[in-house]
């Protein structure tokens, strides 16, 4: 009813049928301005989420209506190991006009089908202003750096405070996972509760409290906090398993608690003192975020014939916020002006999920990225910005969202050539900062995205005086750099360096 994406630090591997690899992400090369004198190529990114994978075949390539390339995956077989391939489809040069590109993916025995369109436009060589059609490319607006791991393969971040901050979890070298926090470039293990071989963290507060869950092999689960100094185990209303997931600046944490097996209840700890929080009819509930003025929001169950289940709970009322229209709907993240974000059933018998934001009563359907019905909303800044994903797709595209510029894909935020792919953002702050995870050149790793502020000298503007302060904030190889040029570590990964260079180019170059 309530649950959401699982995270593999407290999974059991199970055995899965074999996977298709997905088409993820398109790019037209060469990147920039496309003339008549460049030989224009489709690089078709496509990613094994699982393993094994089947290629599909066939796959139909068209541009302008007219088919240039069946059987995409000539070698076809099958993929052991989750990886990410590159398949180019090169078009020649091609007369100065707007394309339109199709690449349909024909079901198989393991998925169904996938449809990717796009455009693309080229211009004649050598023209000037007016003379040209083409727009200007679109440049990154953010940098994304890893995150790292602890030692082992992969990682995944959940939670960022205002400070940067980042929590989740990663592998350490004996394979199991451990609760981290990041900042400033250098991952912390923070370590189980003992004997607990695993532990993953949820969400940081701007004080700094971190809260997750340490689990013991064959799933018993104990909710903590932390504080600078071990594992606090927080308790449980009477059952063995504790989640806790959200954590504010007041030190008060909610998530979900047992009261016995398979009875799991929201909750708000509060100075050692755990609290249930109840339902809105017979049954079961849990919570997934609390602000810092302590209103909570989750999904219970509520009574027969209402629609509804996303909850909002405030000075020990539970409120039902209701649906898009459909049956059913549940709430992830709450901002401090109670502003709610999750996902509804948009209509009866609908069998898919939408993005919602509710406020004041009020719900509002976000809807869902191209060529996918099904959205879900993660969490929710001051600003009103929203990420999230789409769902039930086999690969995940995340989005962000905001009143301006409506849903946009997070890839599409950042340099093509990152080497990034399948984005799934978990949270943001009210920096915009995002944070998730997602395949770095074919590997599962945690990722930070910072938007991309290149205004050194704080003069409202970017421009070649904020080259001169870079200059000065670029230090000699092994030295300290000064604290008052953090601002020029574009992508906040504690060094100023060349790729902070081509972020403040990118800058320089935008709008």
């Amino acid at each position: 009813m309530f649950f959401r994406l699982a995270q593999v630090a407290i999974v059991v591997l199970v055995s899965f049928e074999p996977a298709v690899a997905c088409i993820d992400r398109v790019i037209v090369r060469p990147i920039g301005v496309l003339t008549t004198e460049d030989t224009v190529a489709l690089e078709i990114q496509i990613v094994t989420p699982t393993a094994p994978a089947h290629l599909a075949e066939p796959t139909v390539v068209t541009i302008d209506g007219n088919e240039i390339l069946v059987d995409l995956y000539a070698d076809g077989g099958v993929i052991d190991m989750i990886d990410f391939l590159i398949e180019t489809v090169d078009l020649g040069m091609l007369p100065a006009d707007t394309y339109t590109y199709e690449i349909v993916q024909h079901p198989t025995e393991y998925c169904d089908s996938q449809t990717v369109t796009g455009t693309f436009c080229v211009d004649e060589a050598g023209c000037q202003g007016d003379e040209c059609q083409c727009p200007e490319p679109l440049l990154p607006t953010y940098a994304i750096i890893s995150l790292g791991t602890l030692g082992g393969w992969t990682s995944v971040a959940l939670g960022v405070n205002e400070s940067g901050q980042v929590v989740g979890s990663a592998d350490i070298a004996s394979g199991y996972r451990h609760a981290y926090i990041w900042k400033a470039g250098a991952m912390t293990d923070l370590d189980t509760i003992p004997p607990d071989p695993q532990s993953e963290a949820w969400d940081i507060s701007d004080a700094g409290h971190v809260v997750g869950i340490s689990t013991v092999d064959g799933g018993i689960a104990r909710g903590f906090l932390w504080e600078g100094a071990g594992l606090i185990d927080l308790g449980h209303l009477g059952g063995e398993n504790t989640h806790a997931f959200g954590v504010n600046d007041s030190r008060q944490v909610t998530g979900f608690s047992w009261l016995a097996p398979y009875d799991p209840r929201a909750f708000l700890w509060e100075d050692g003192v755990m609290t249930d929080l109840g339902t809105l009819a017979e049954g079961v509930s849990g919570a997934w975020a609390i602000n810092d003025v302590t209103q909570i929001v989750g999904s219970t169950t509520v009574p027969e014939g209402e629609p509804g289940g996303a909850f909002l709970w405030e000075d020990g009322v539970m409120t039902n916020l209701g649906t898009l229209g459909g049956e059913s709907s549940a709430a992830f993240g709450v901002n401090d002006l109670a502003q709610v974000v999750g996902w509804s059933k948009p209509a009866e018998g609908v069998p898919f999920n939408q993005a919602f934001l509710w406020e004041d009563g009020d719900m509002t359907d976000l809807g869902a990225l191209g060529g996918f019905e099904a959205s879900i909303a993660e969490a929710i800044n001051n600003n009103g910005q929203v990420i999230g994903r789409d769902d039930g797709g086999v690969i995940l595209h995340g989005f962000l969202y905001d009143d301006q510029n409506g849903m946009r894909y997070v890839r599409d935020l950042i340099d093509v050539d990152s080497g990034w792919m399948t984005l799934n953002p978990r949270d943001i702050n009210d920096a915009g900062q995002i944070v998730g995870s997602g395949l770095f050149n074919g590997t599962p790793l945690a990722f930070l995205m910072t938007p991309i502020d290149a205004d050194f000298n704080d003069d409202g503007h970017t421009d070649l005086f904020d080259f001169a302060a870079f200059q000065a904030c670029f230090p000699a190889p092994g030295a300290t750099i000064d604290p008052e040029c953090h601002v020029c570590d574009i992508n906040r990964d504690g060094e100023i360096d060349l790729a902070d260079y081509q972020a403040y180019g990118w800058a320089l170059k935008g709008p």
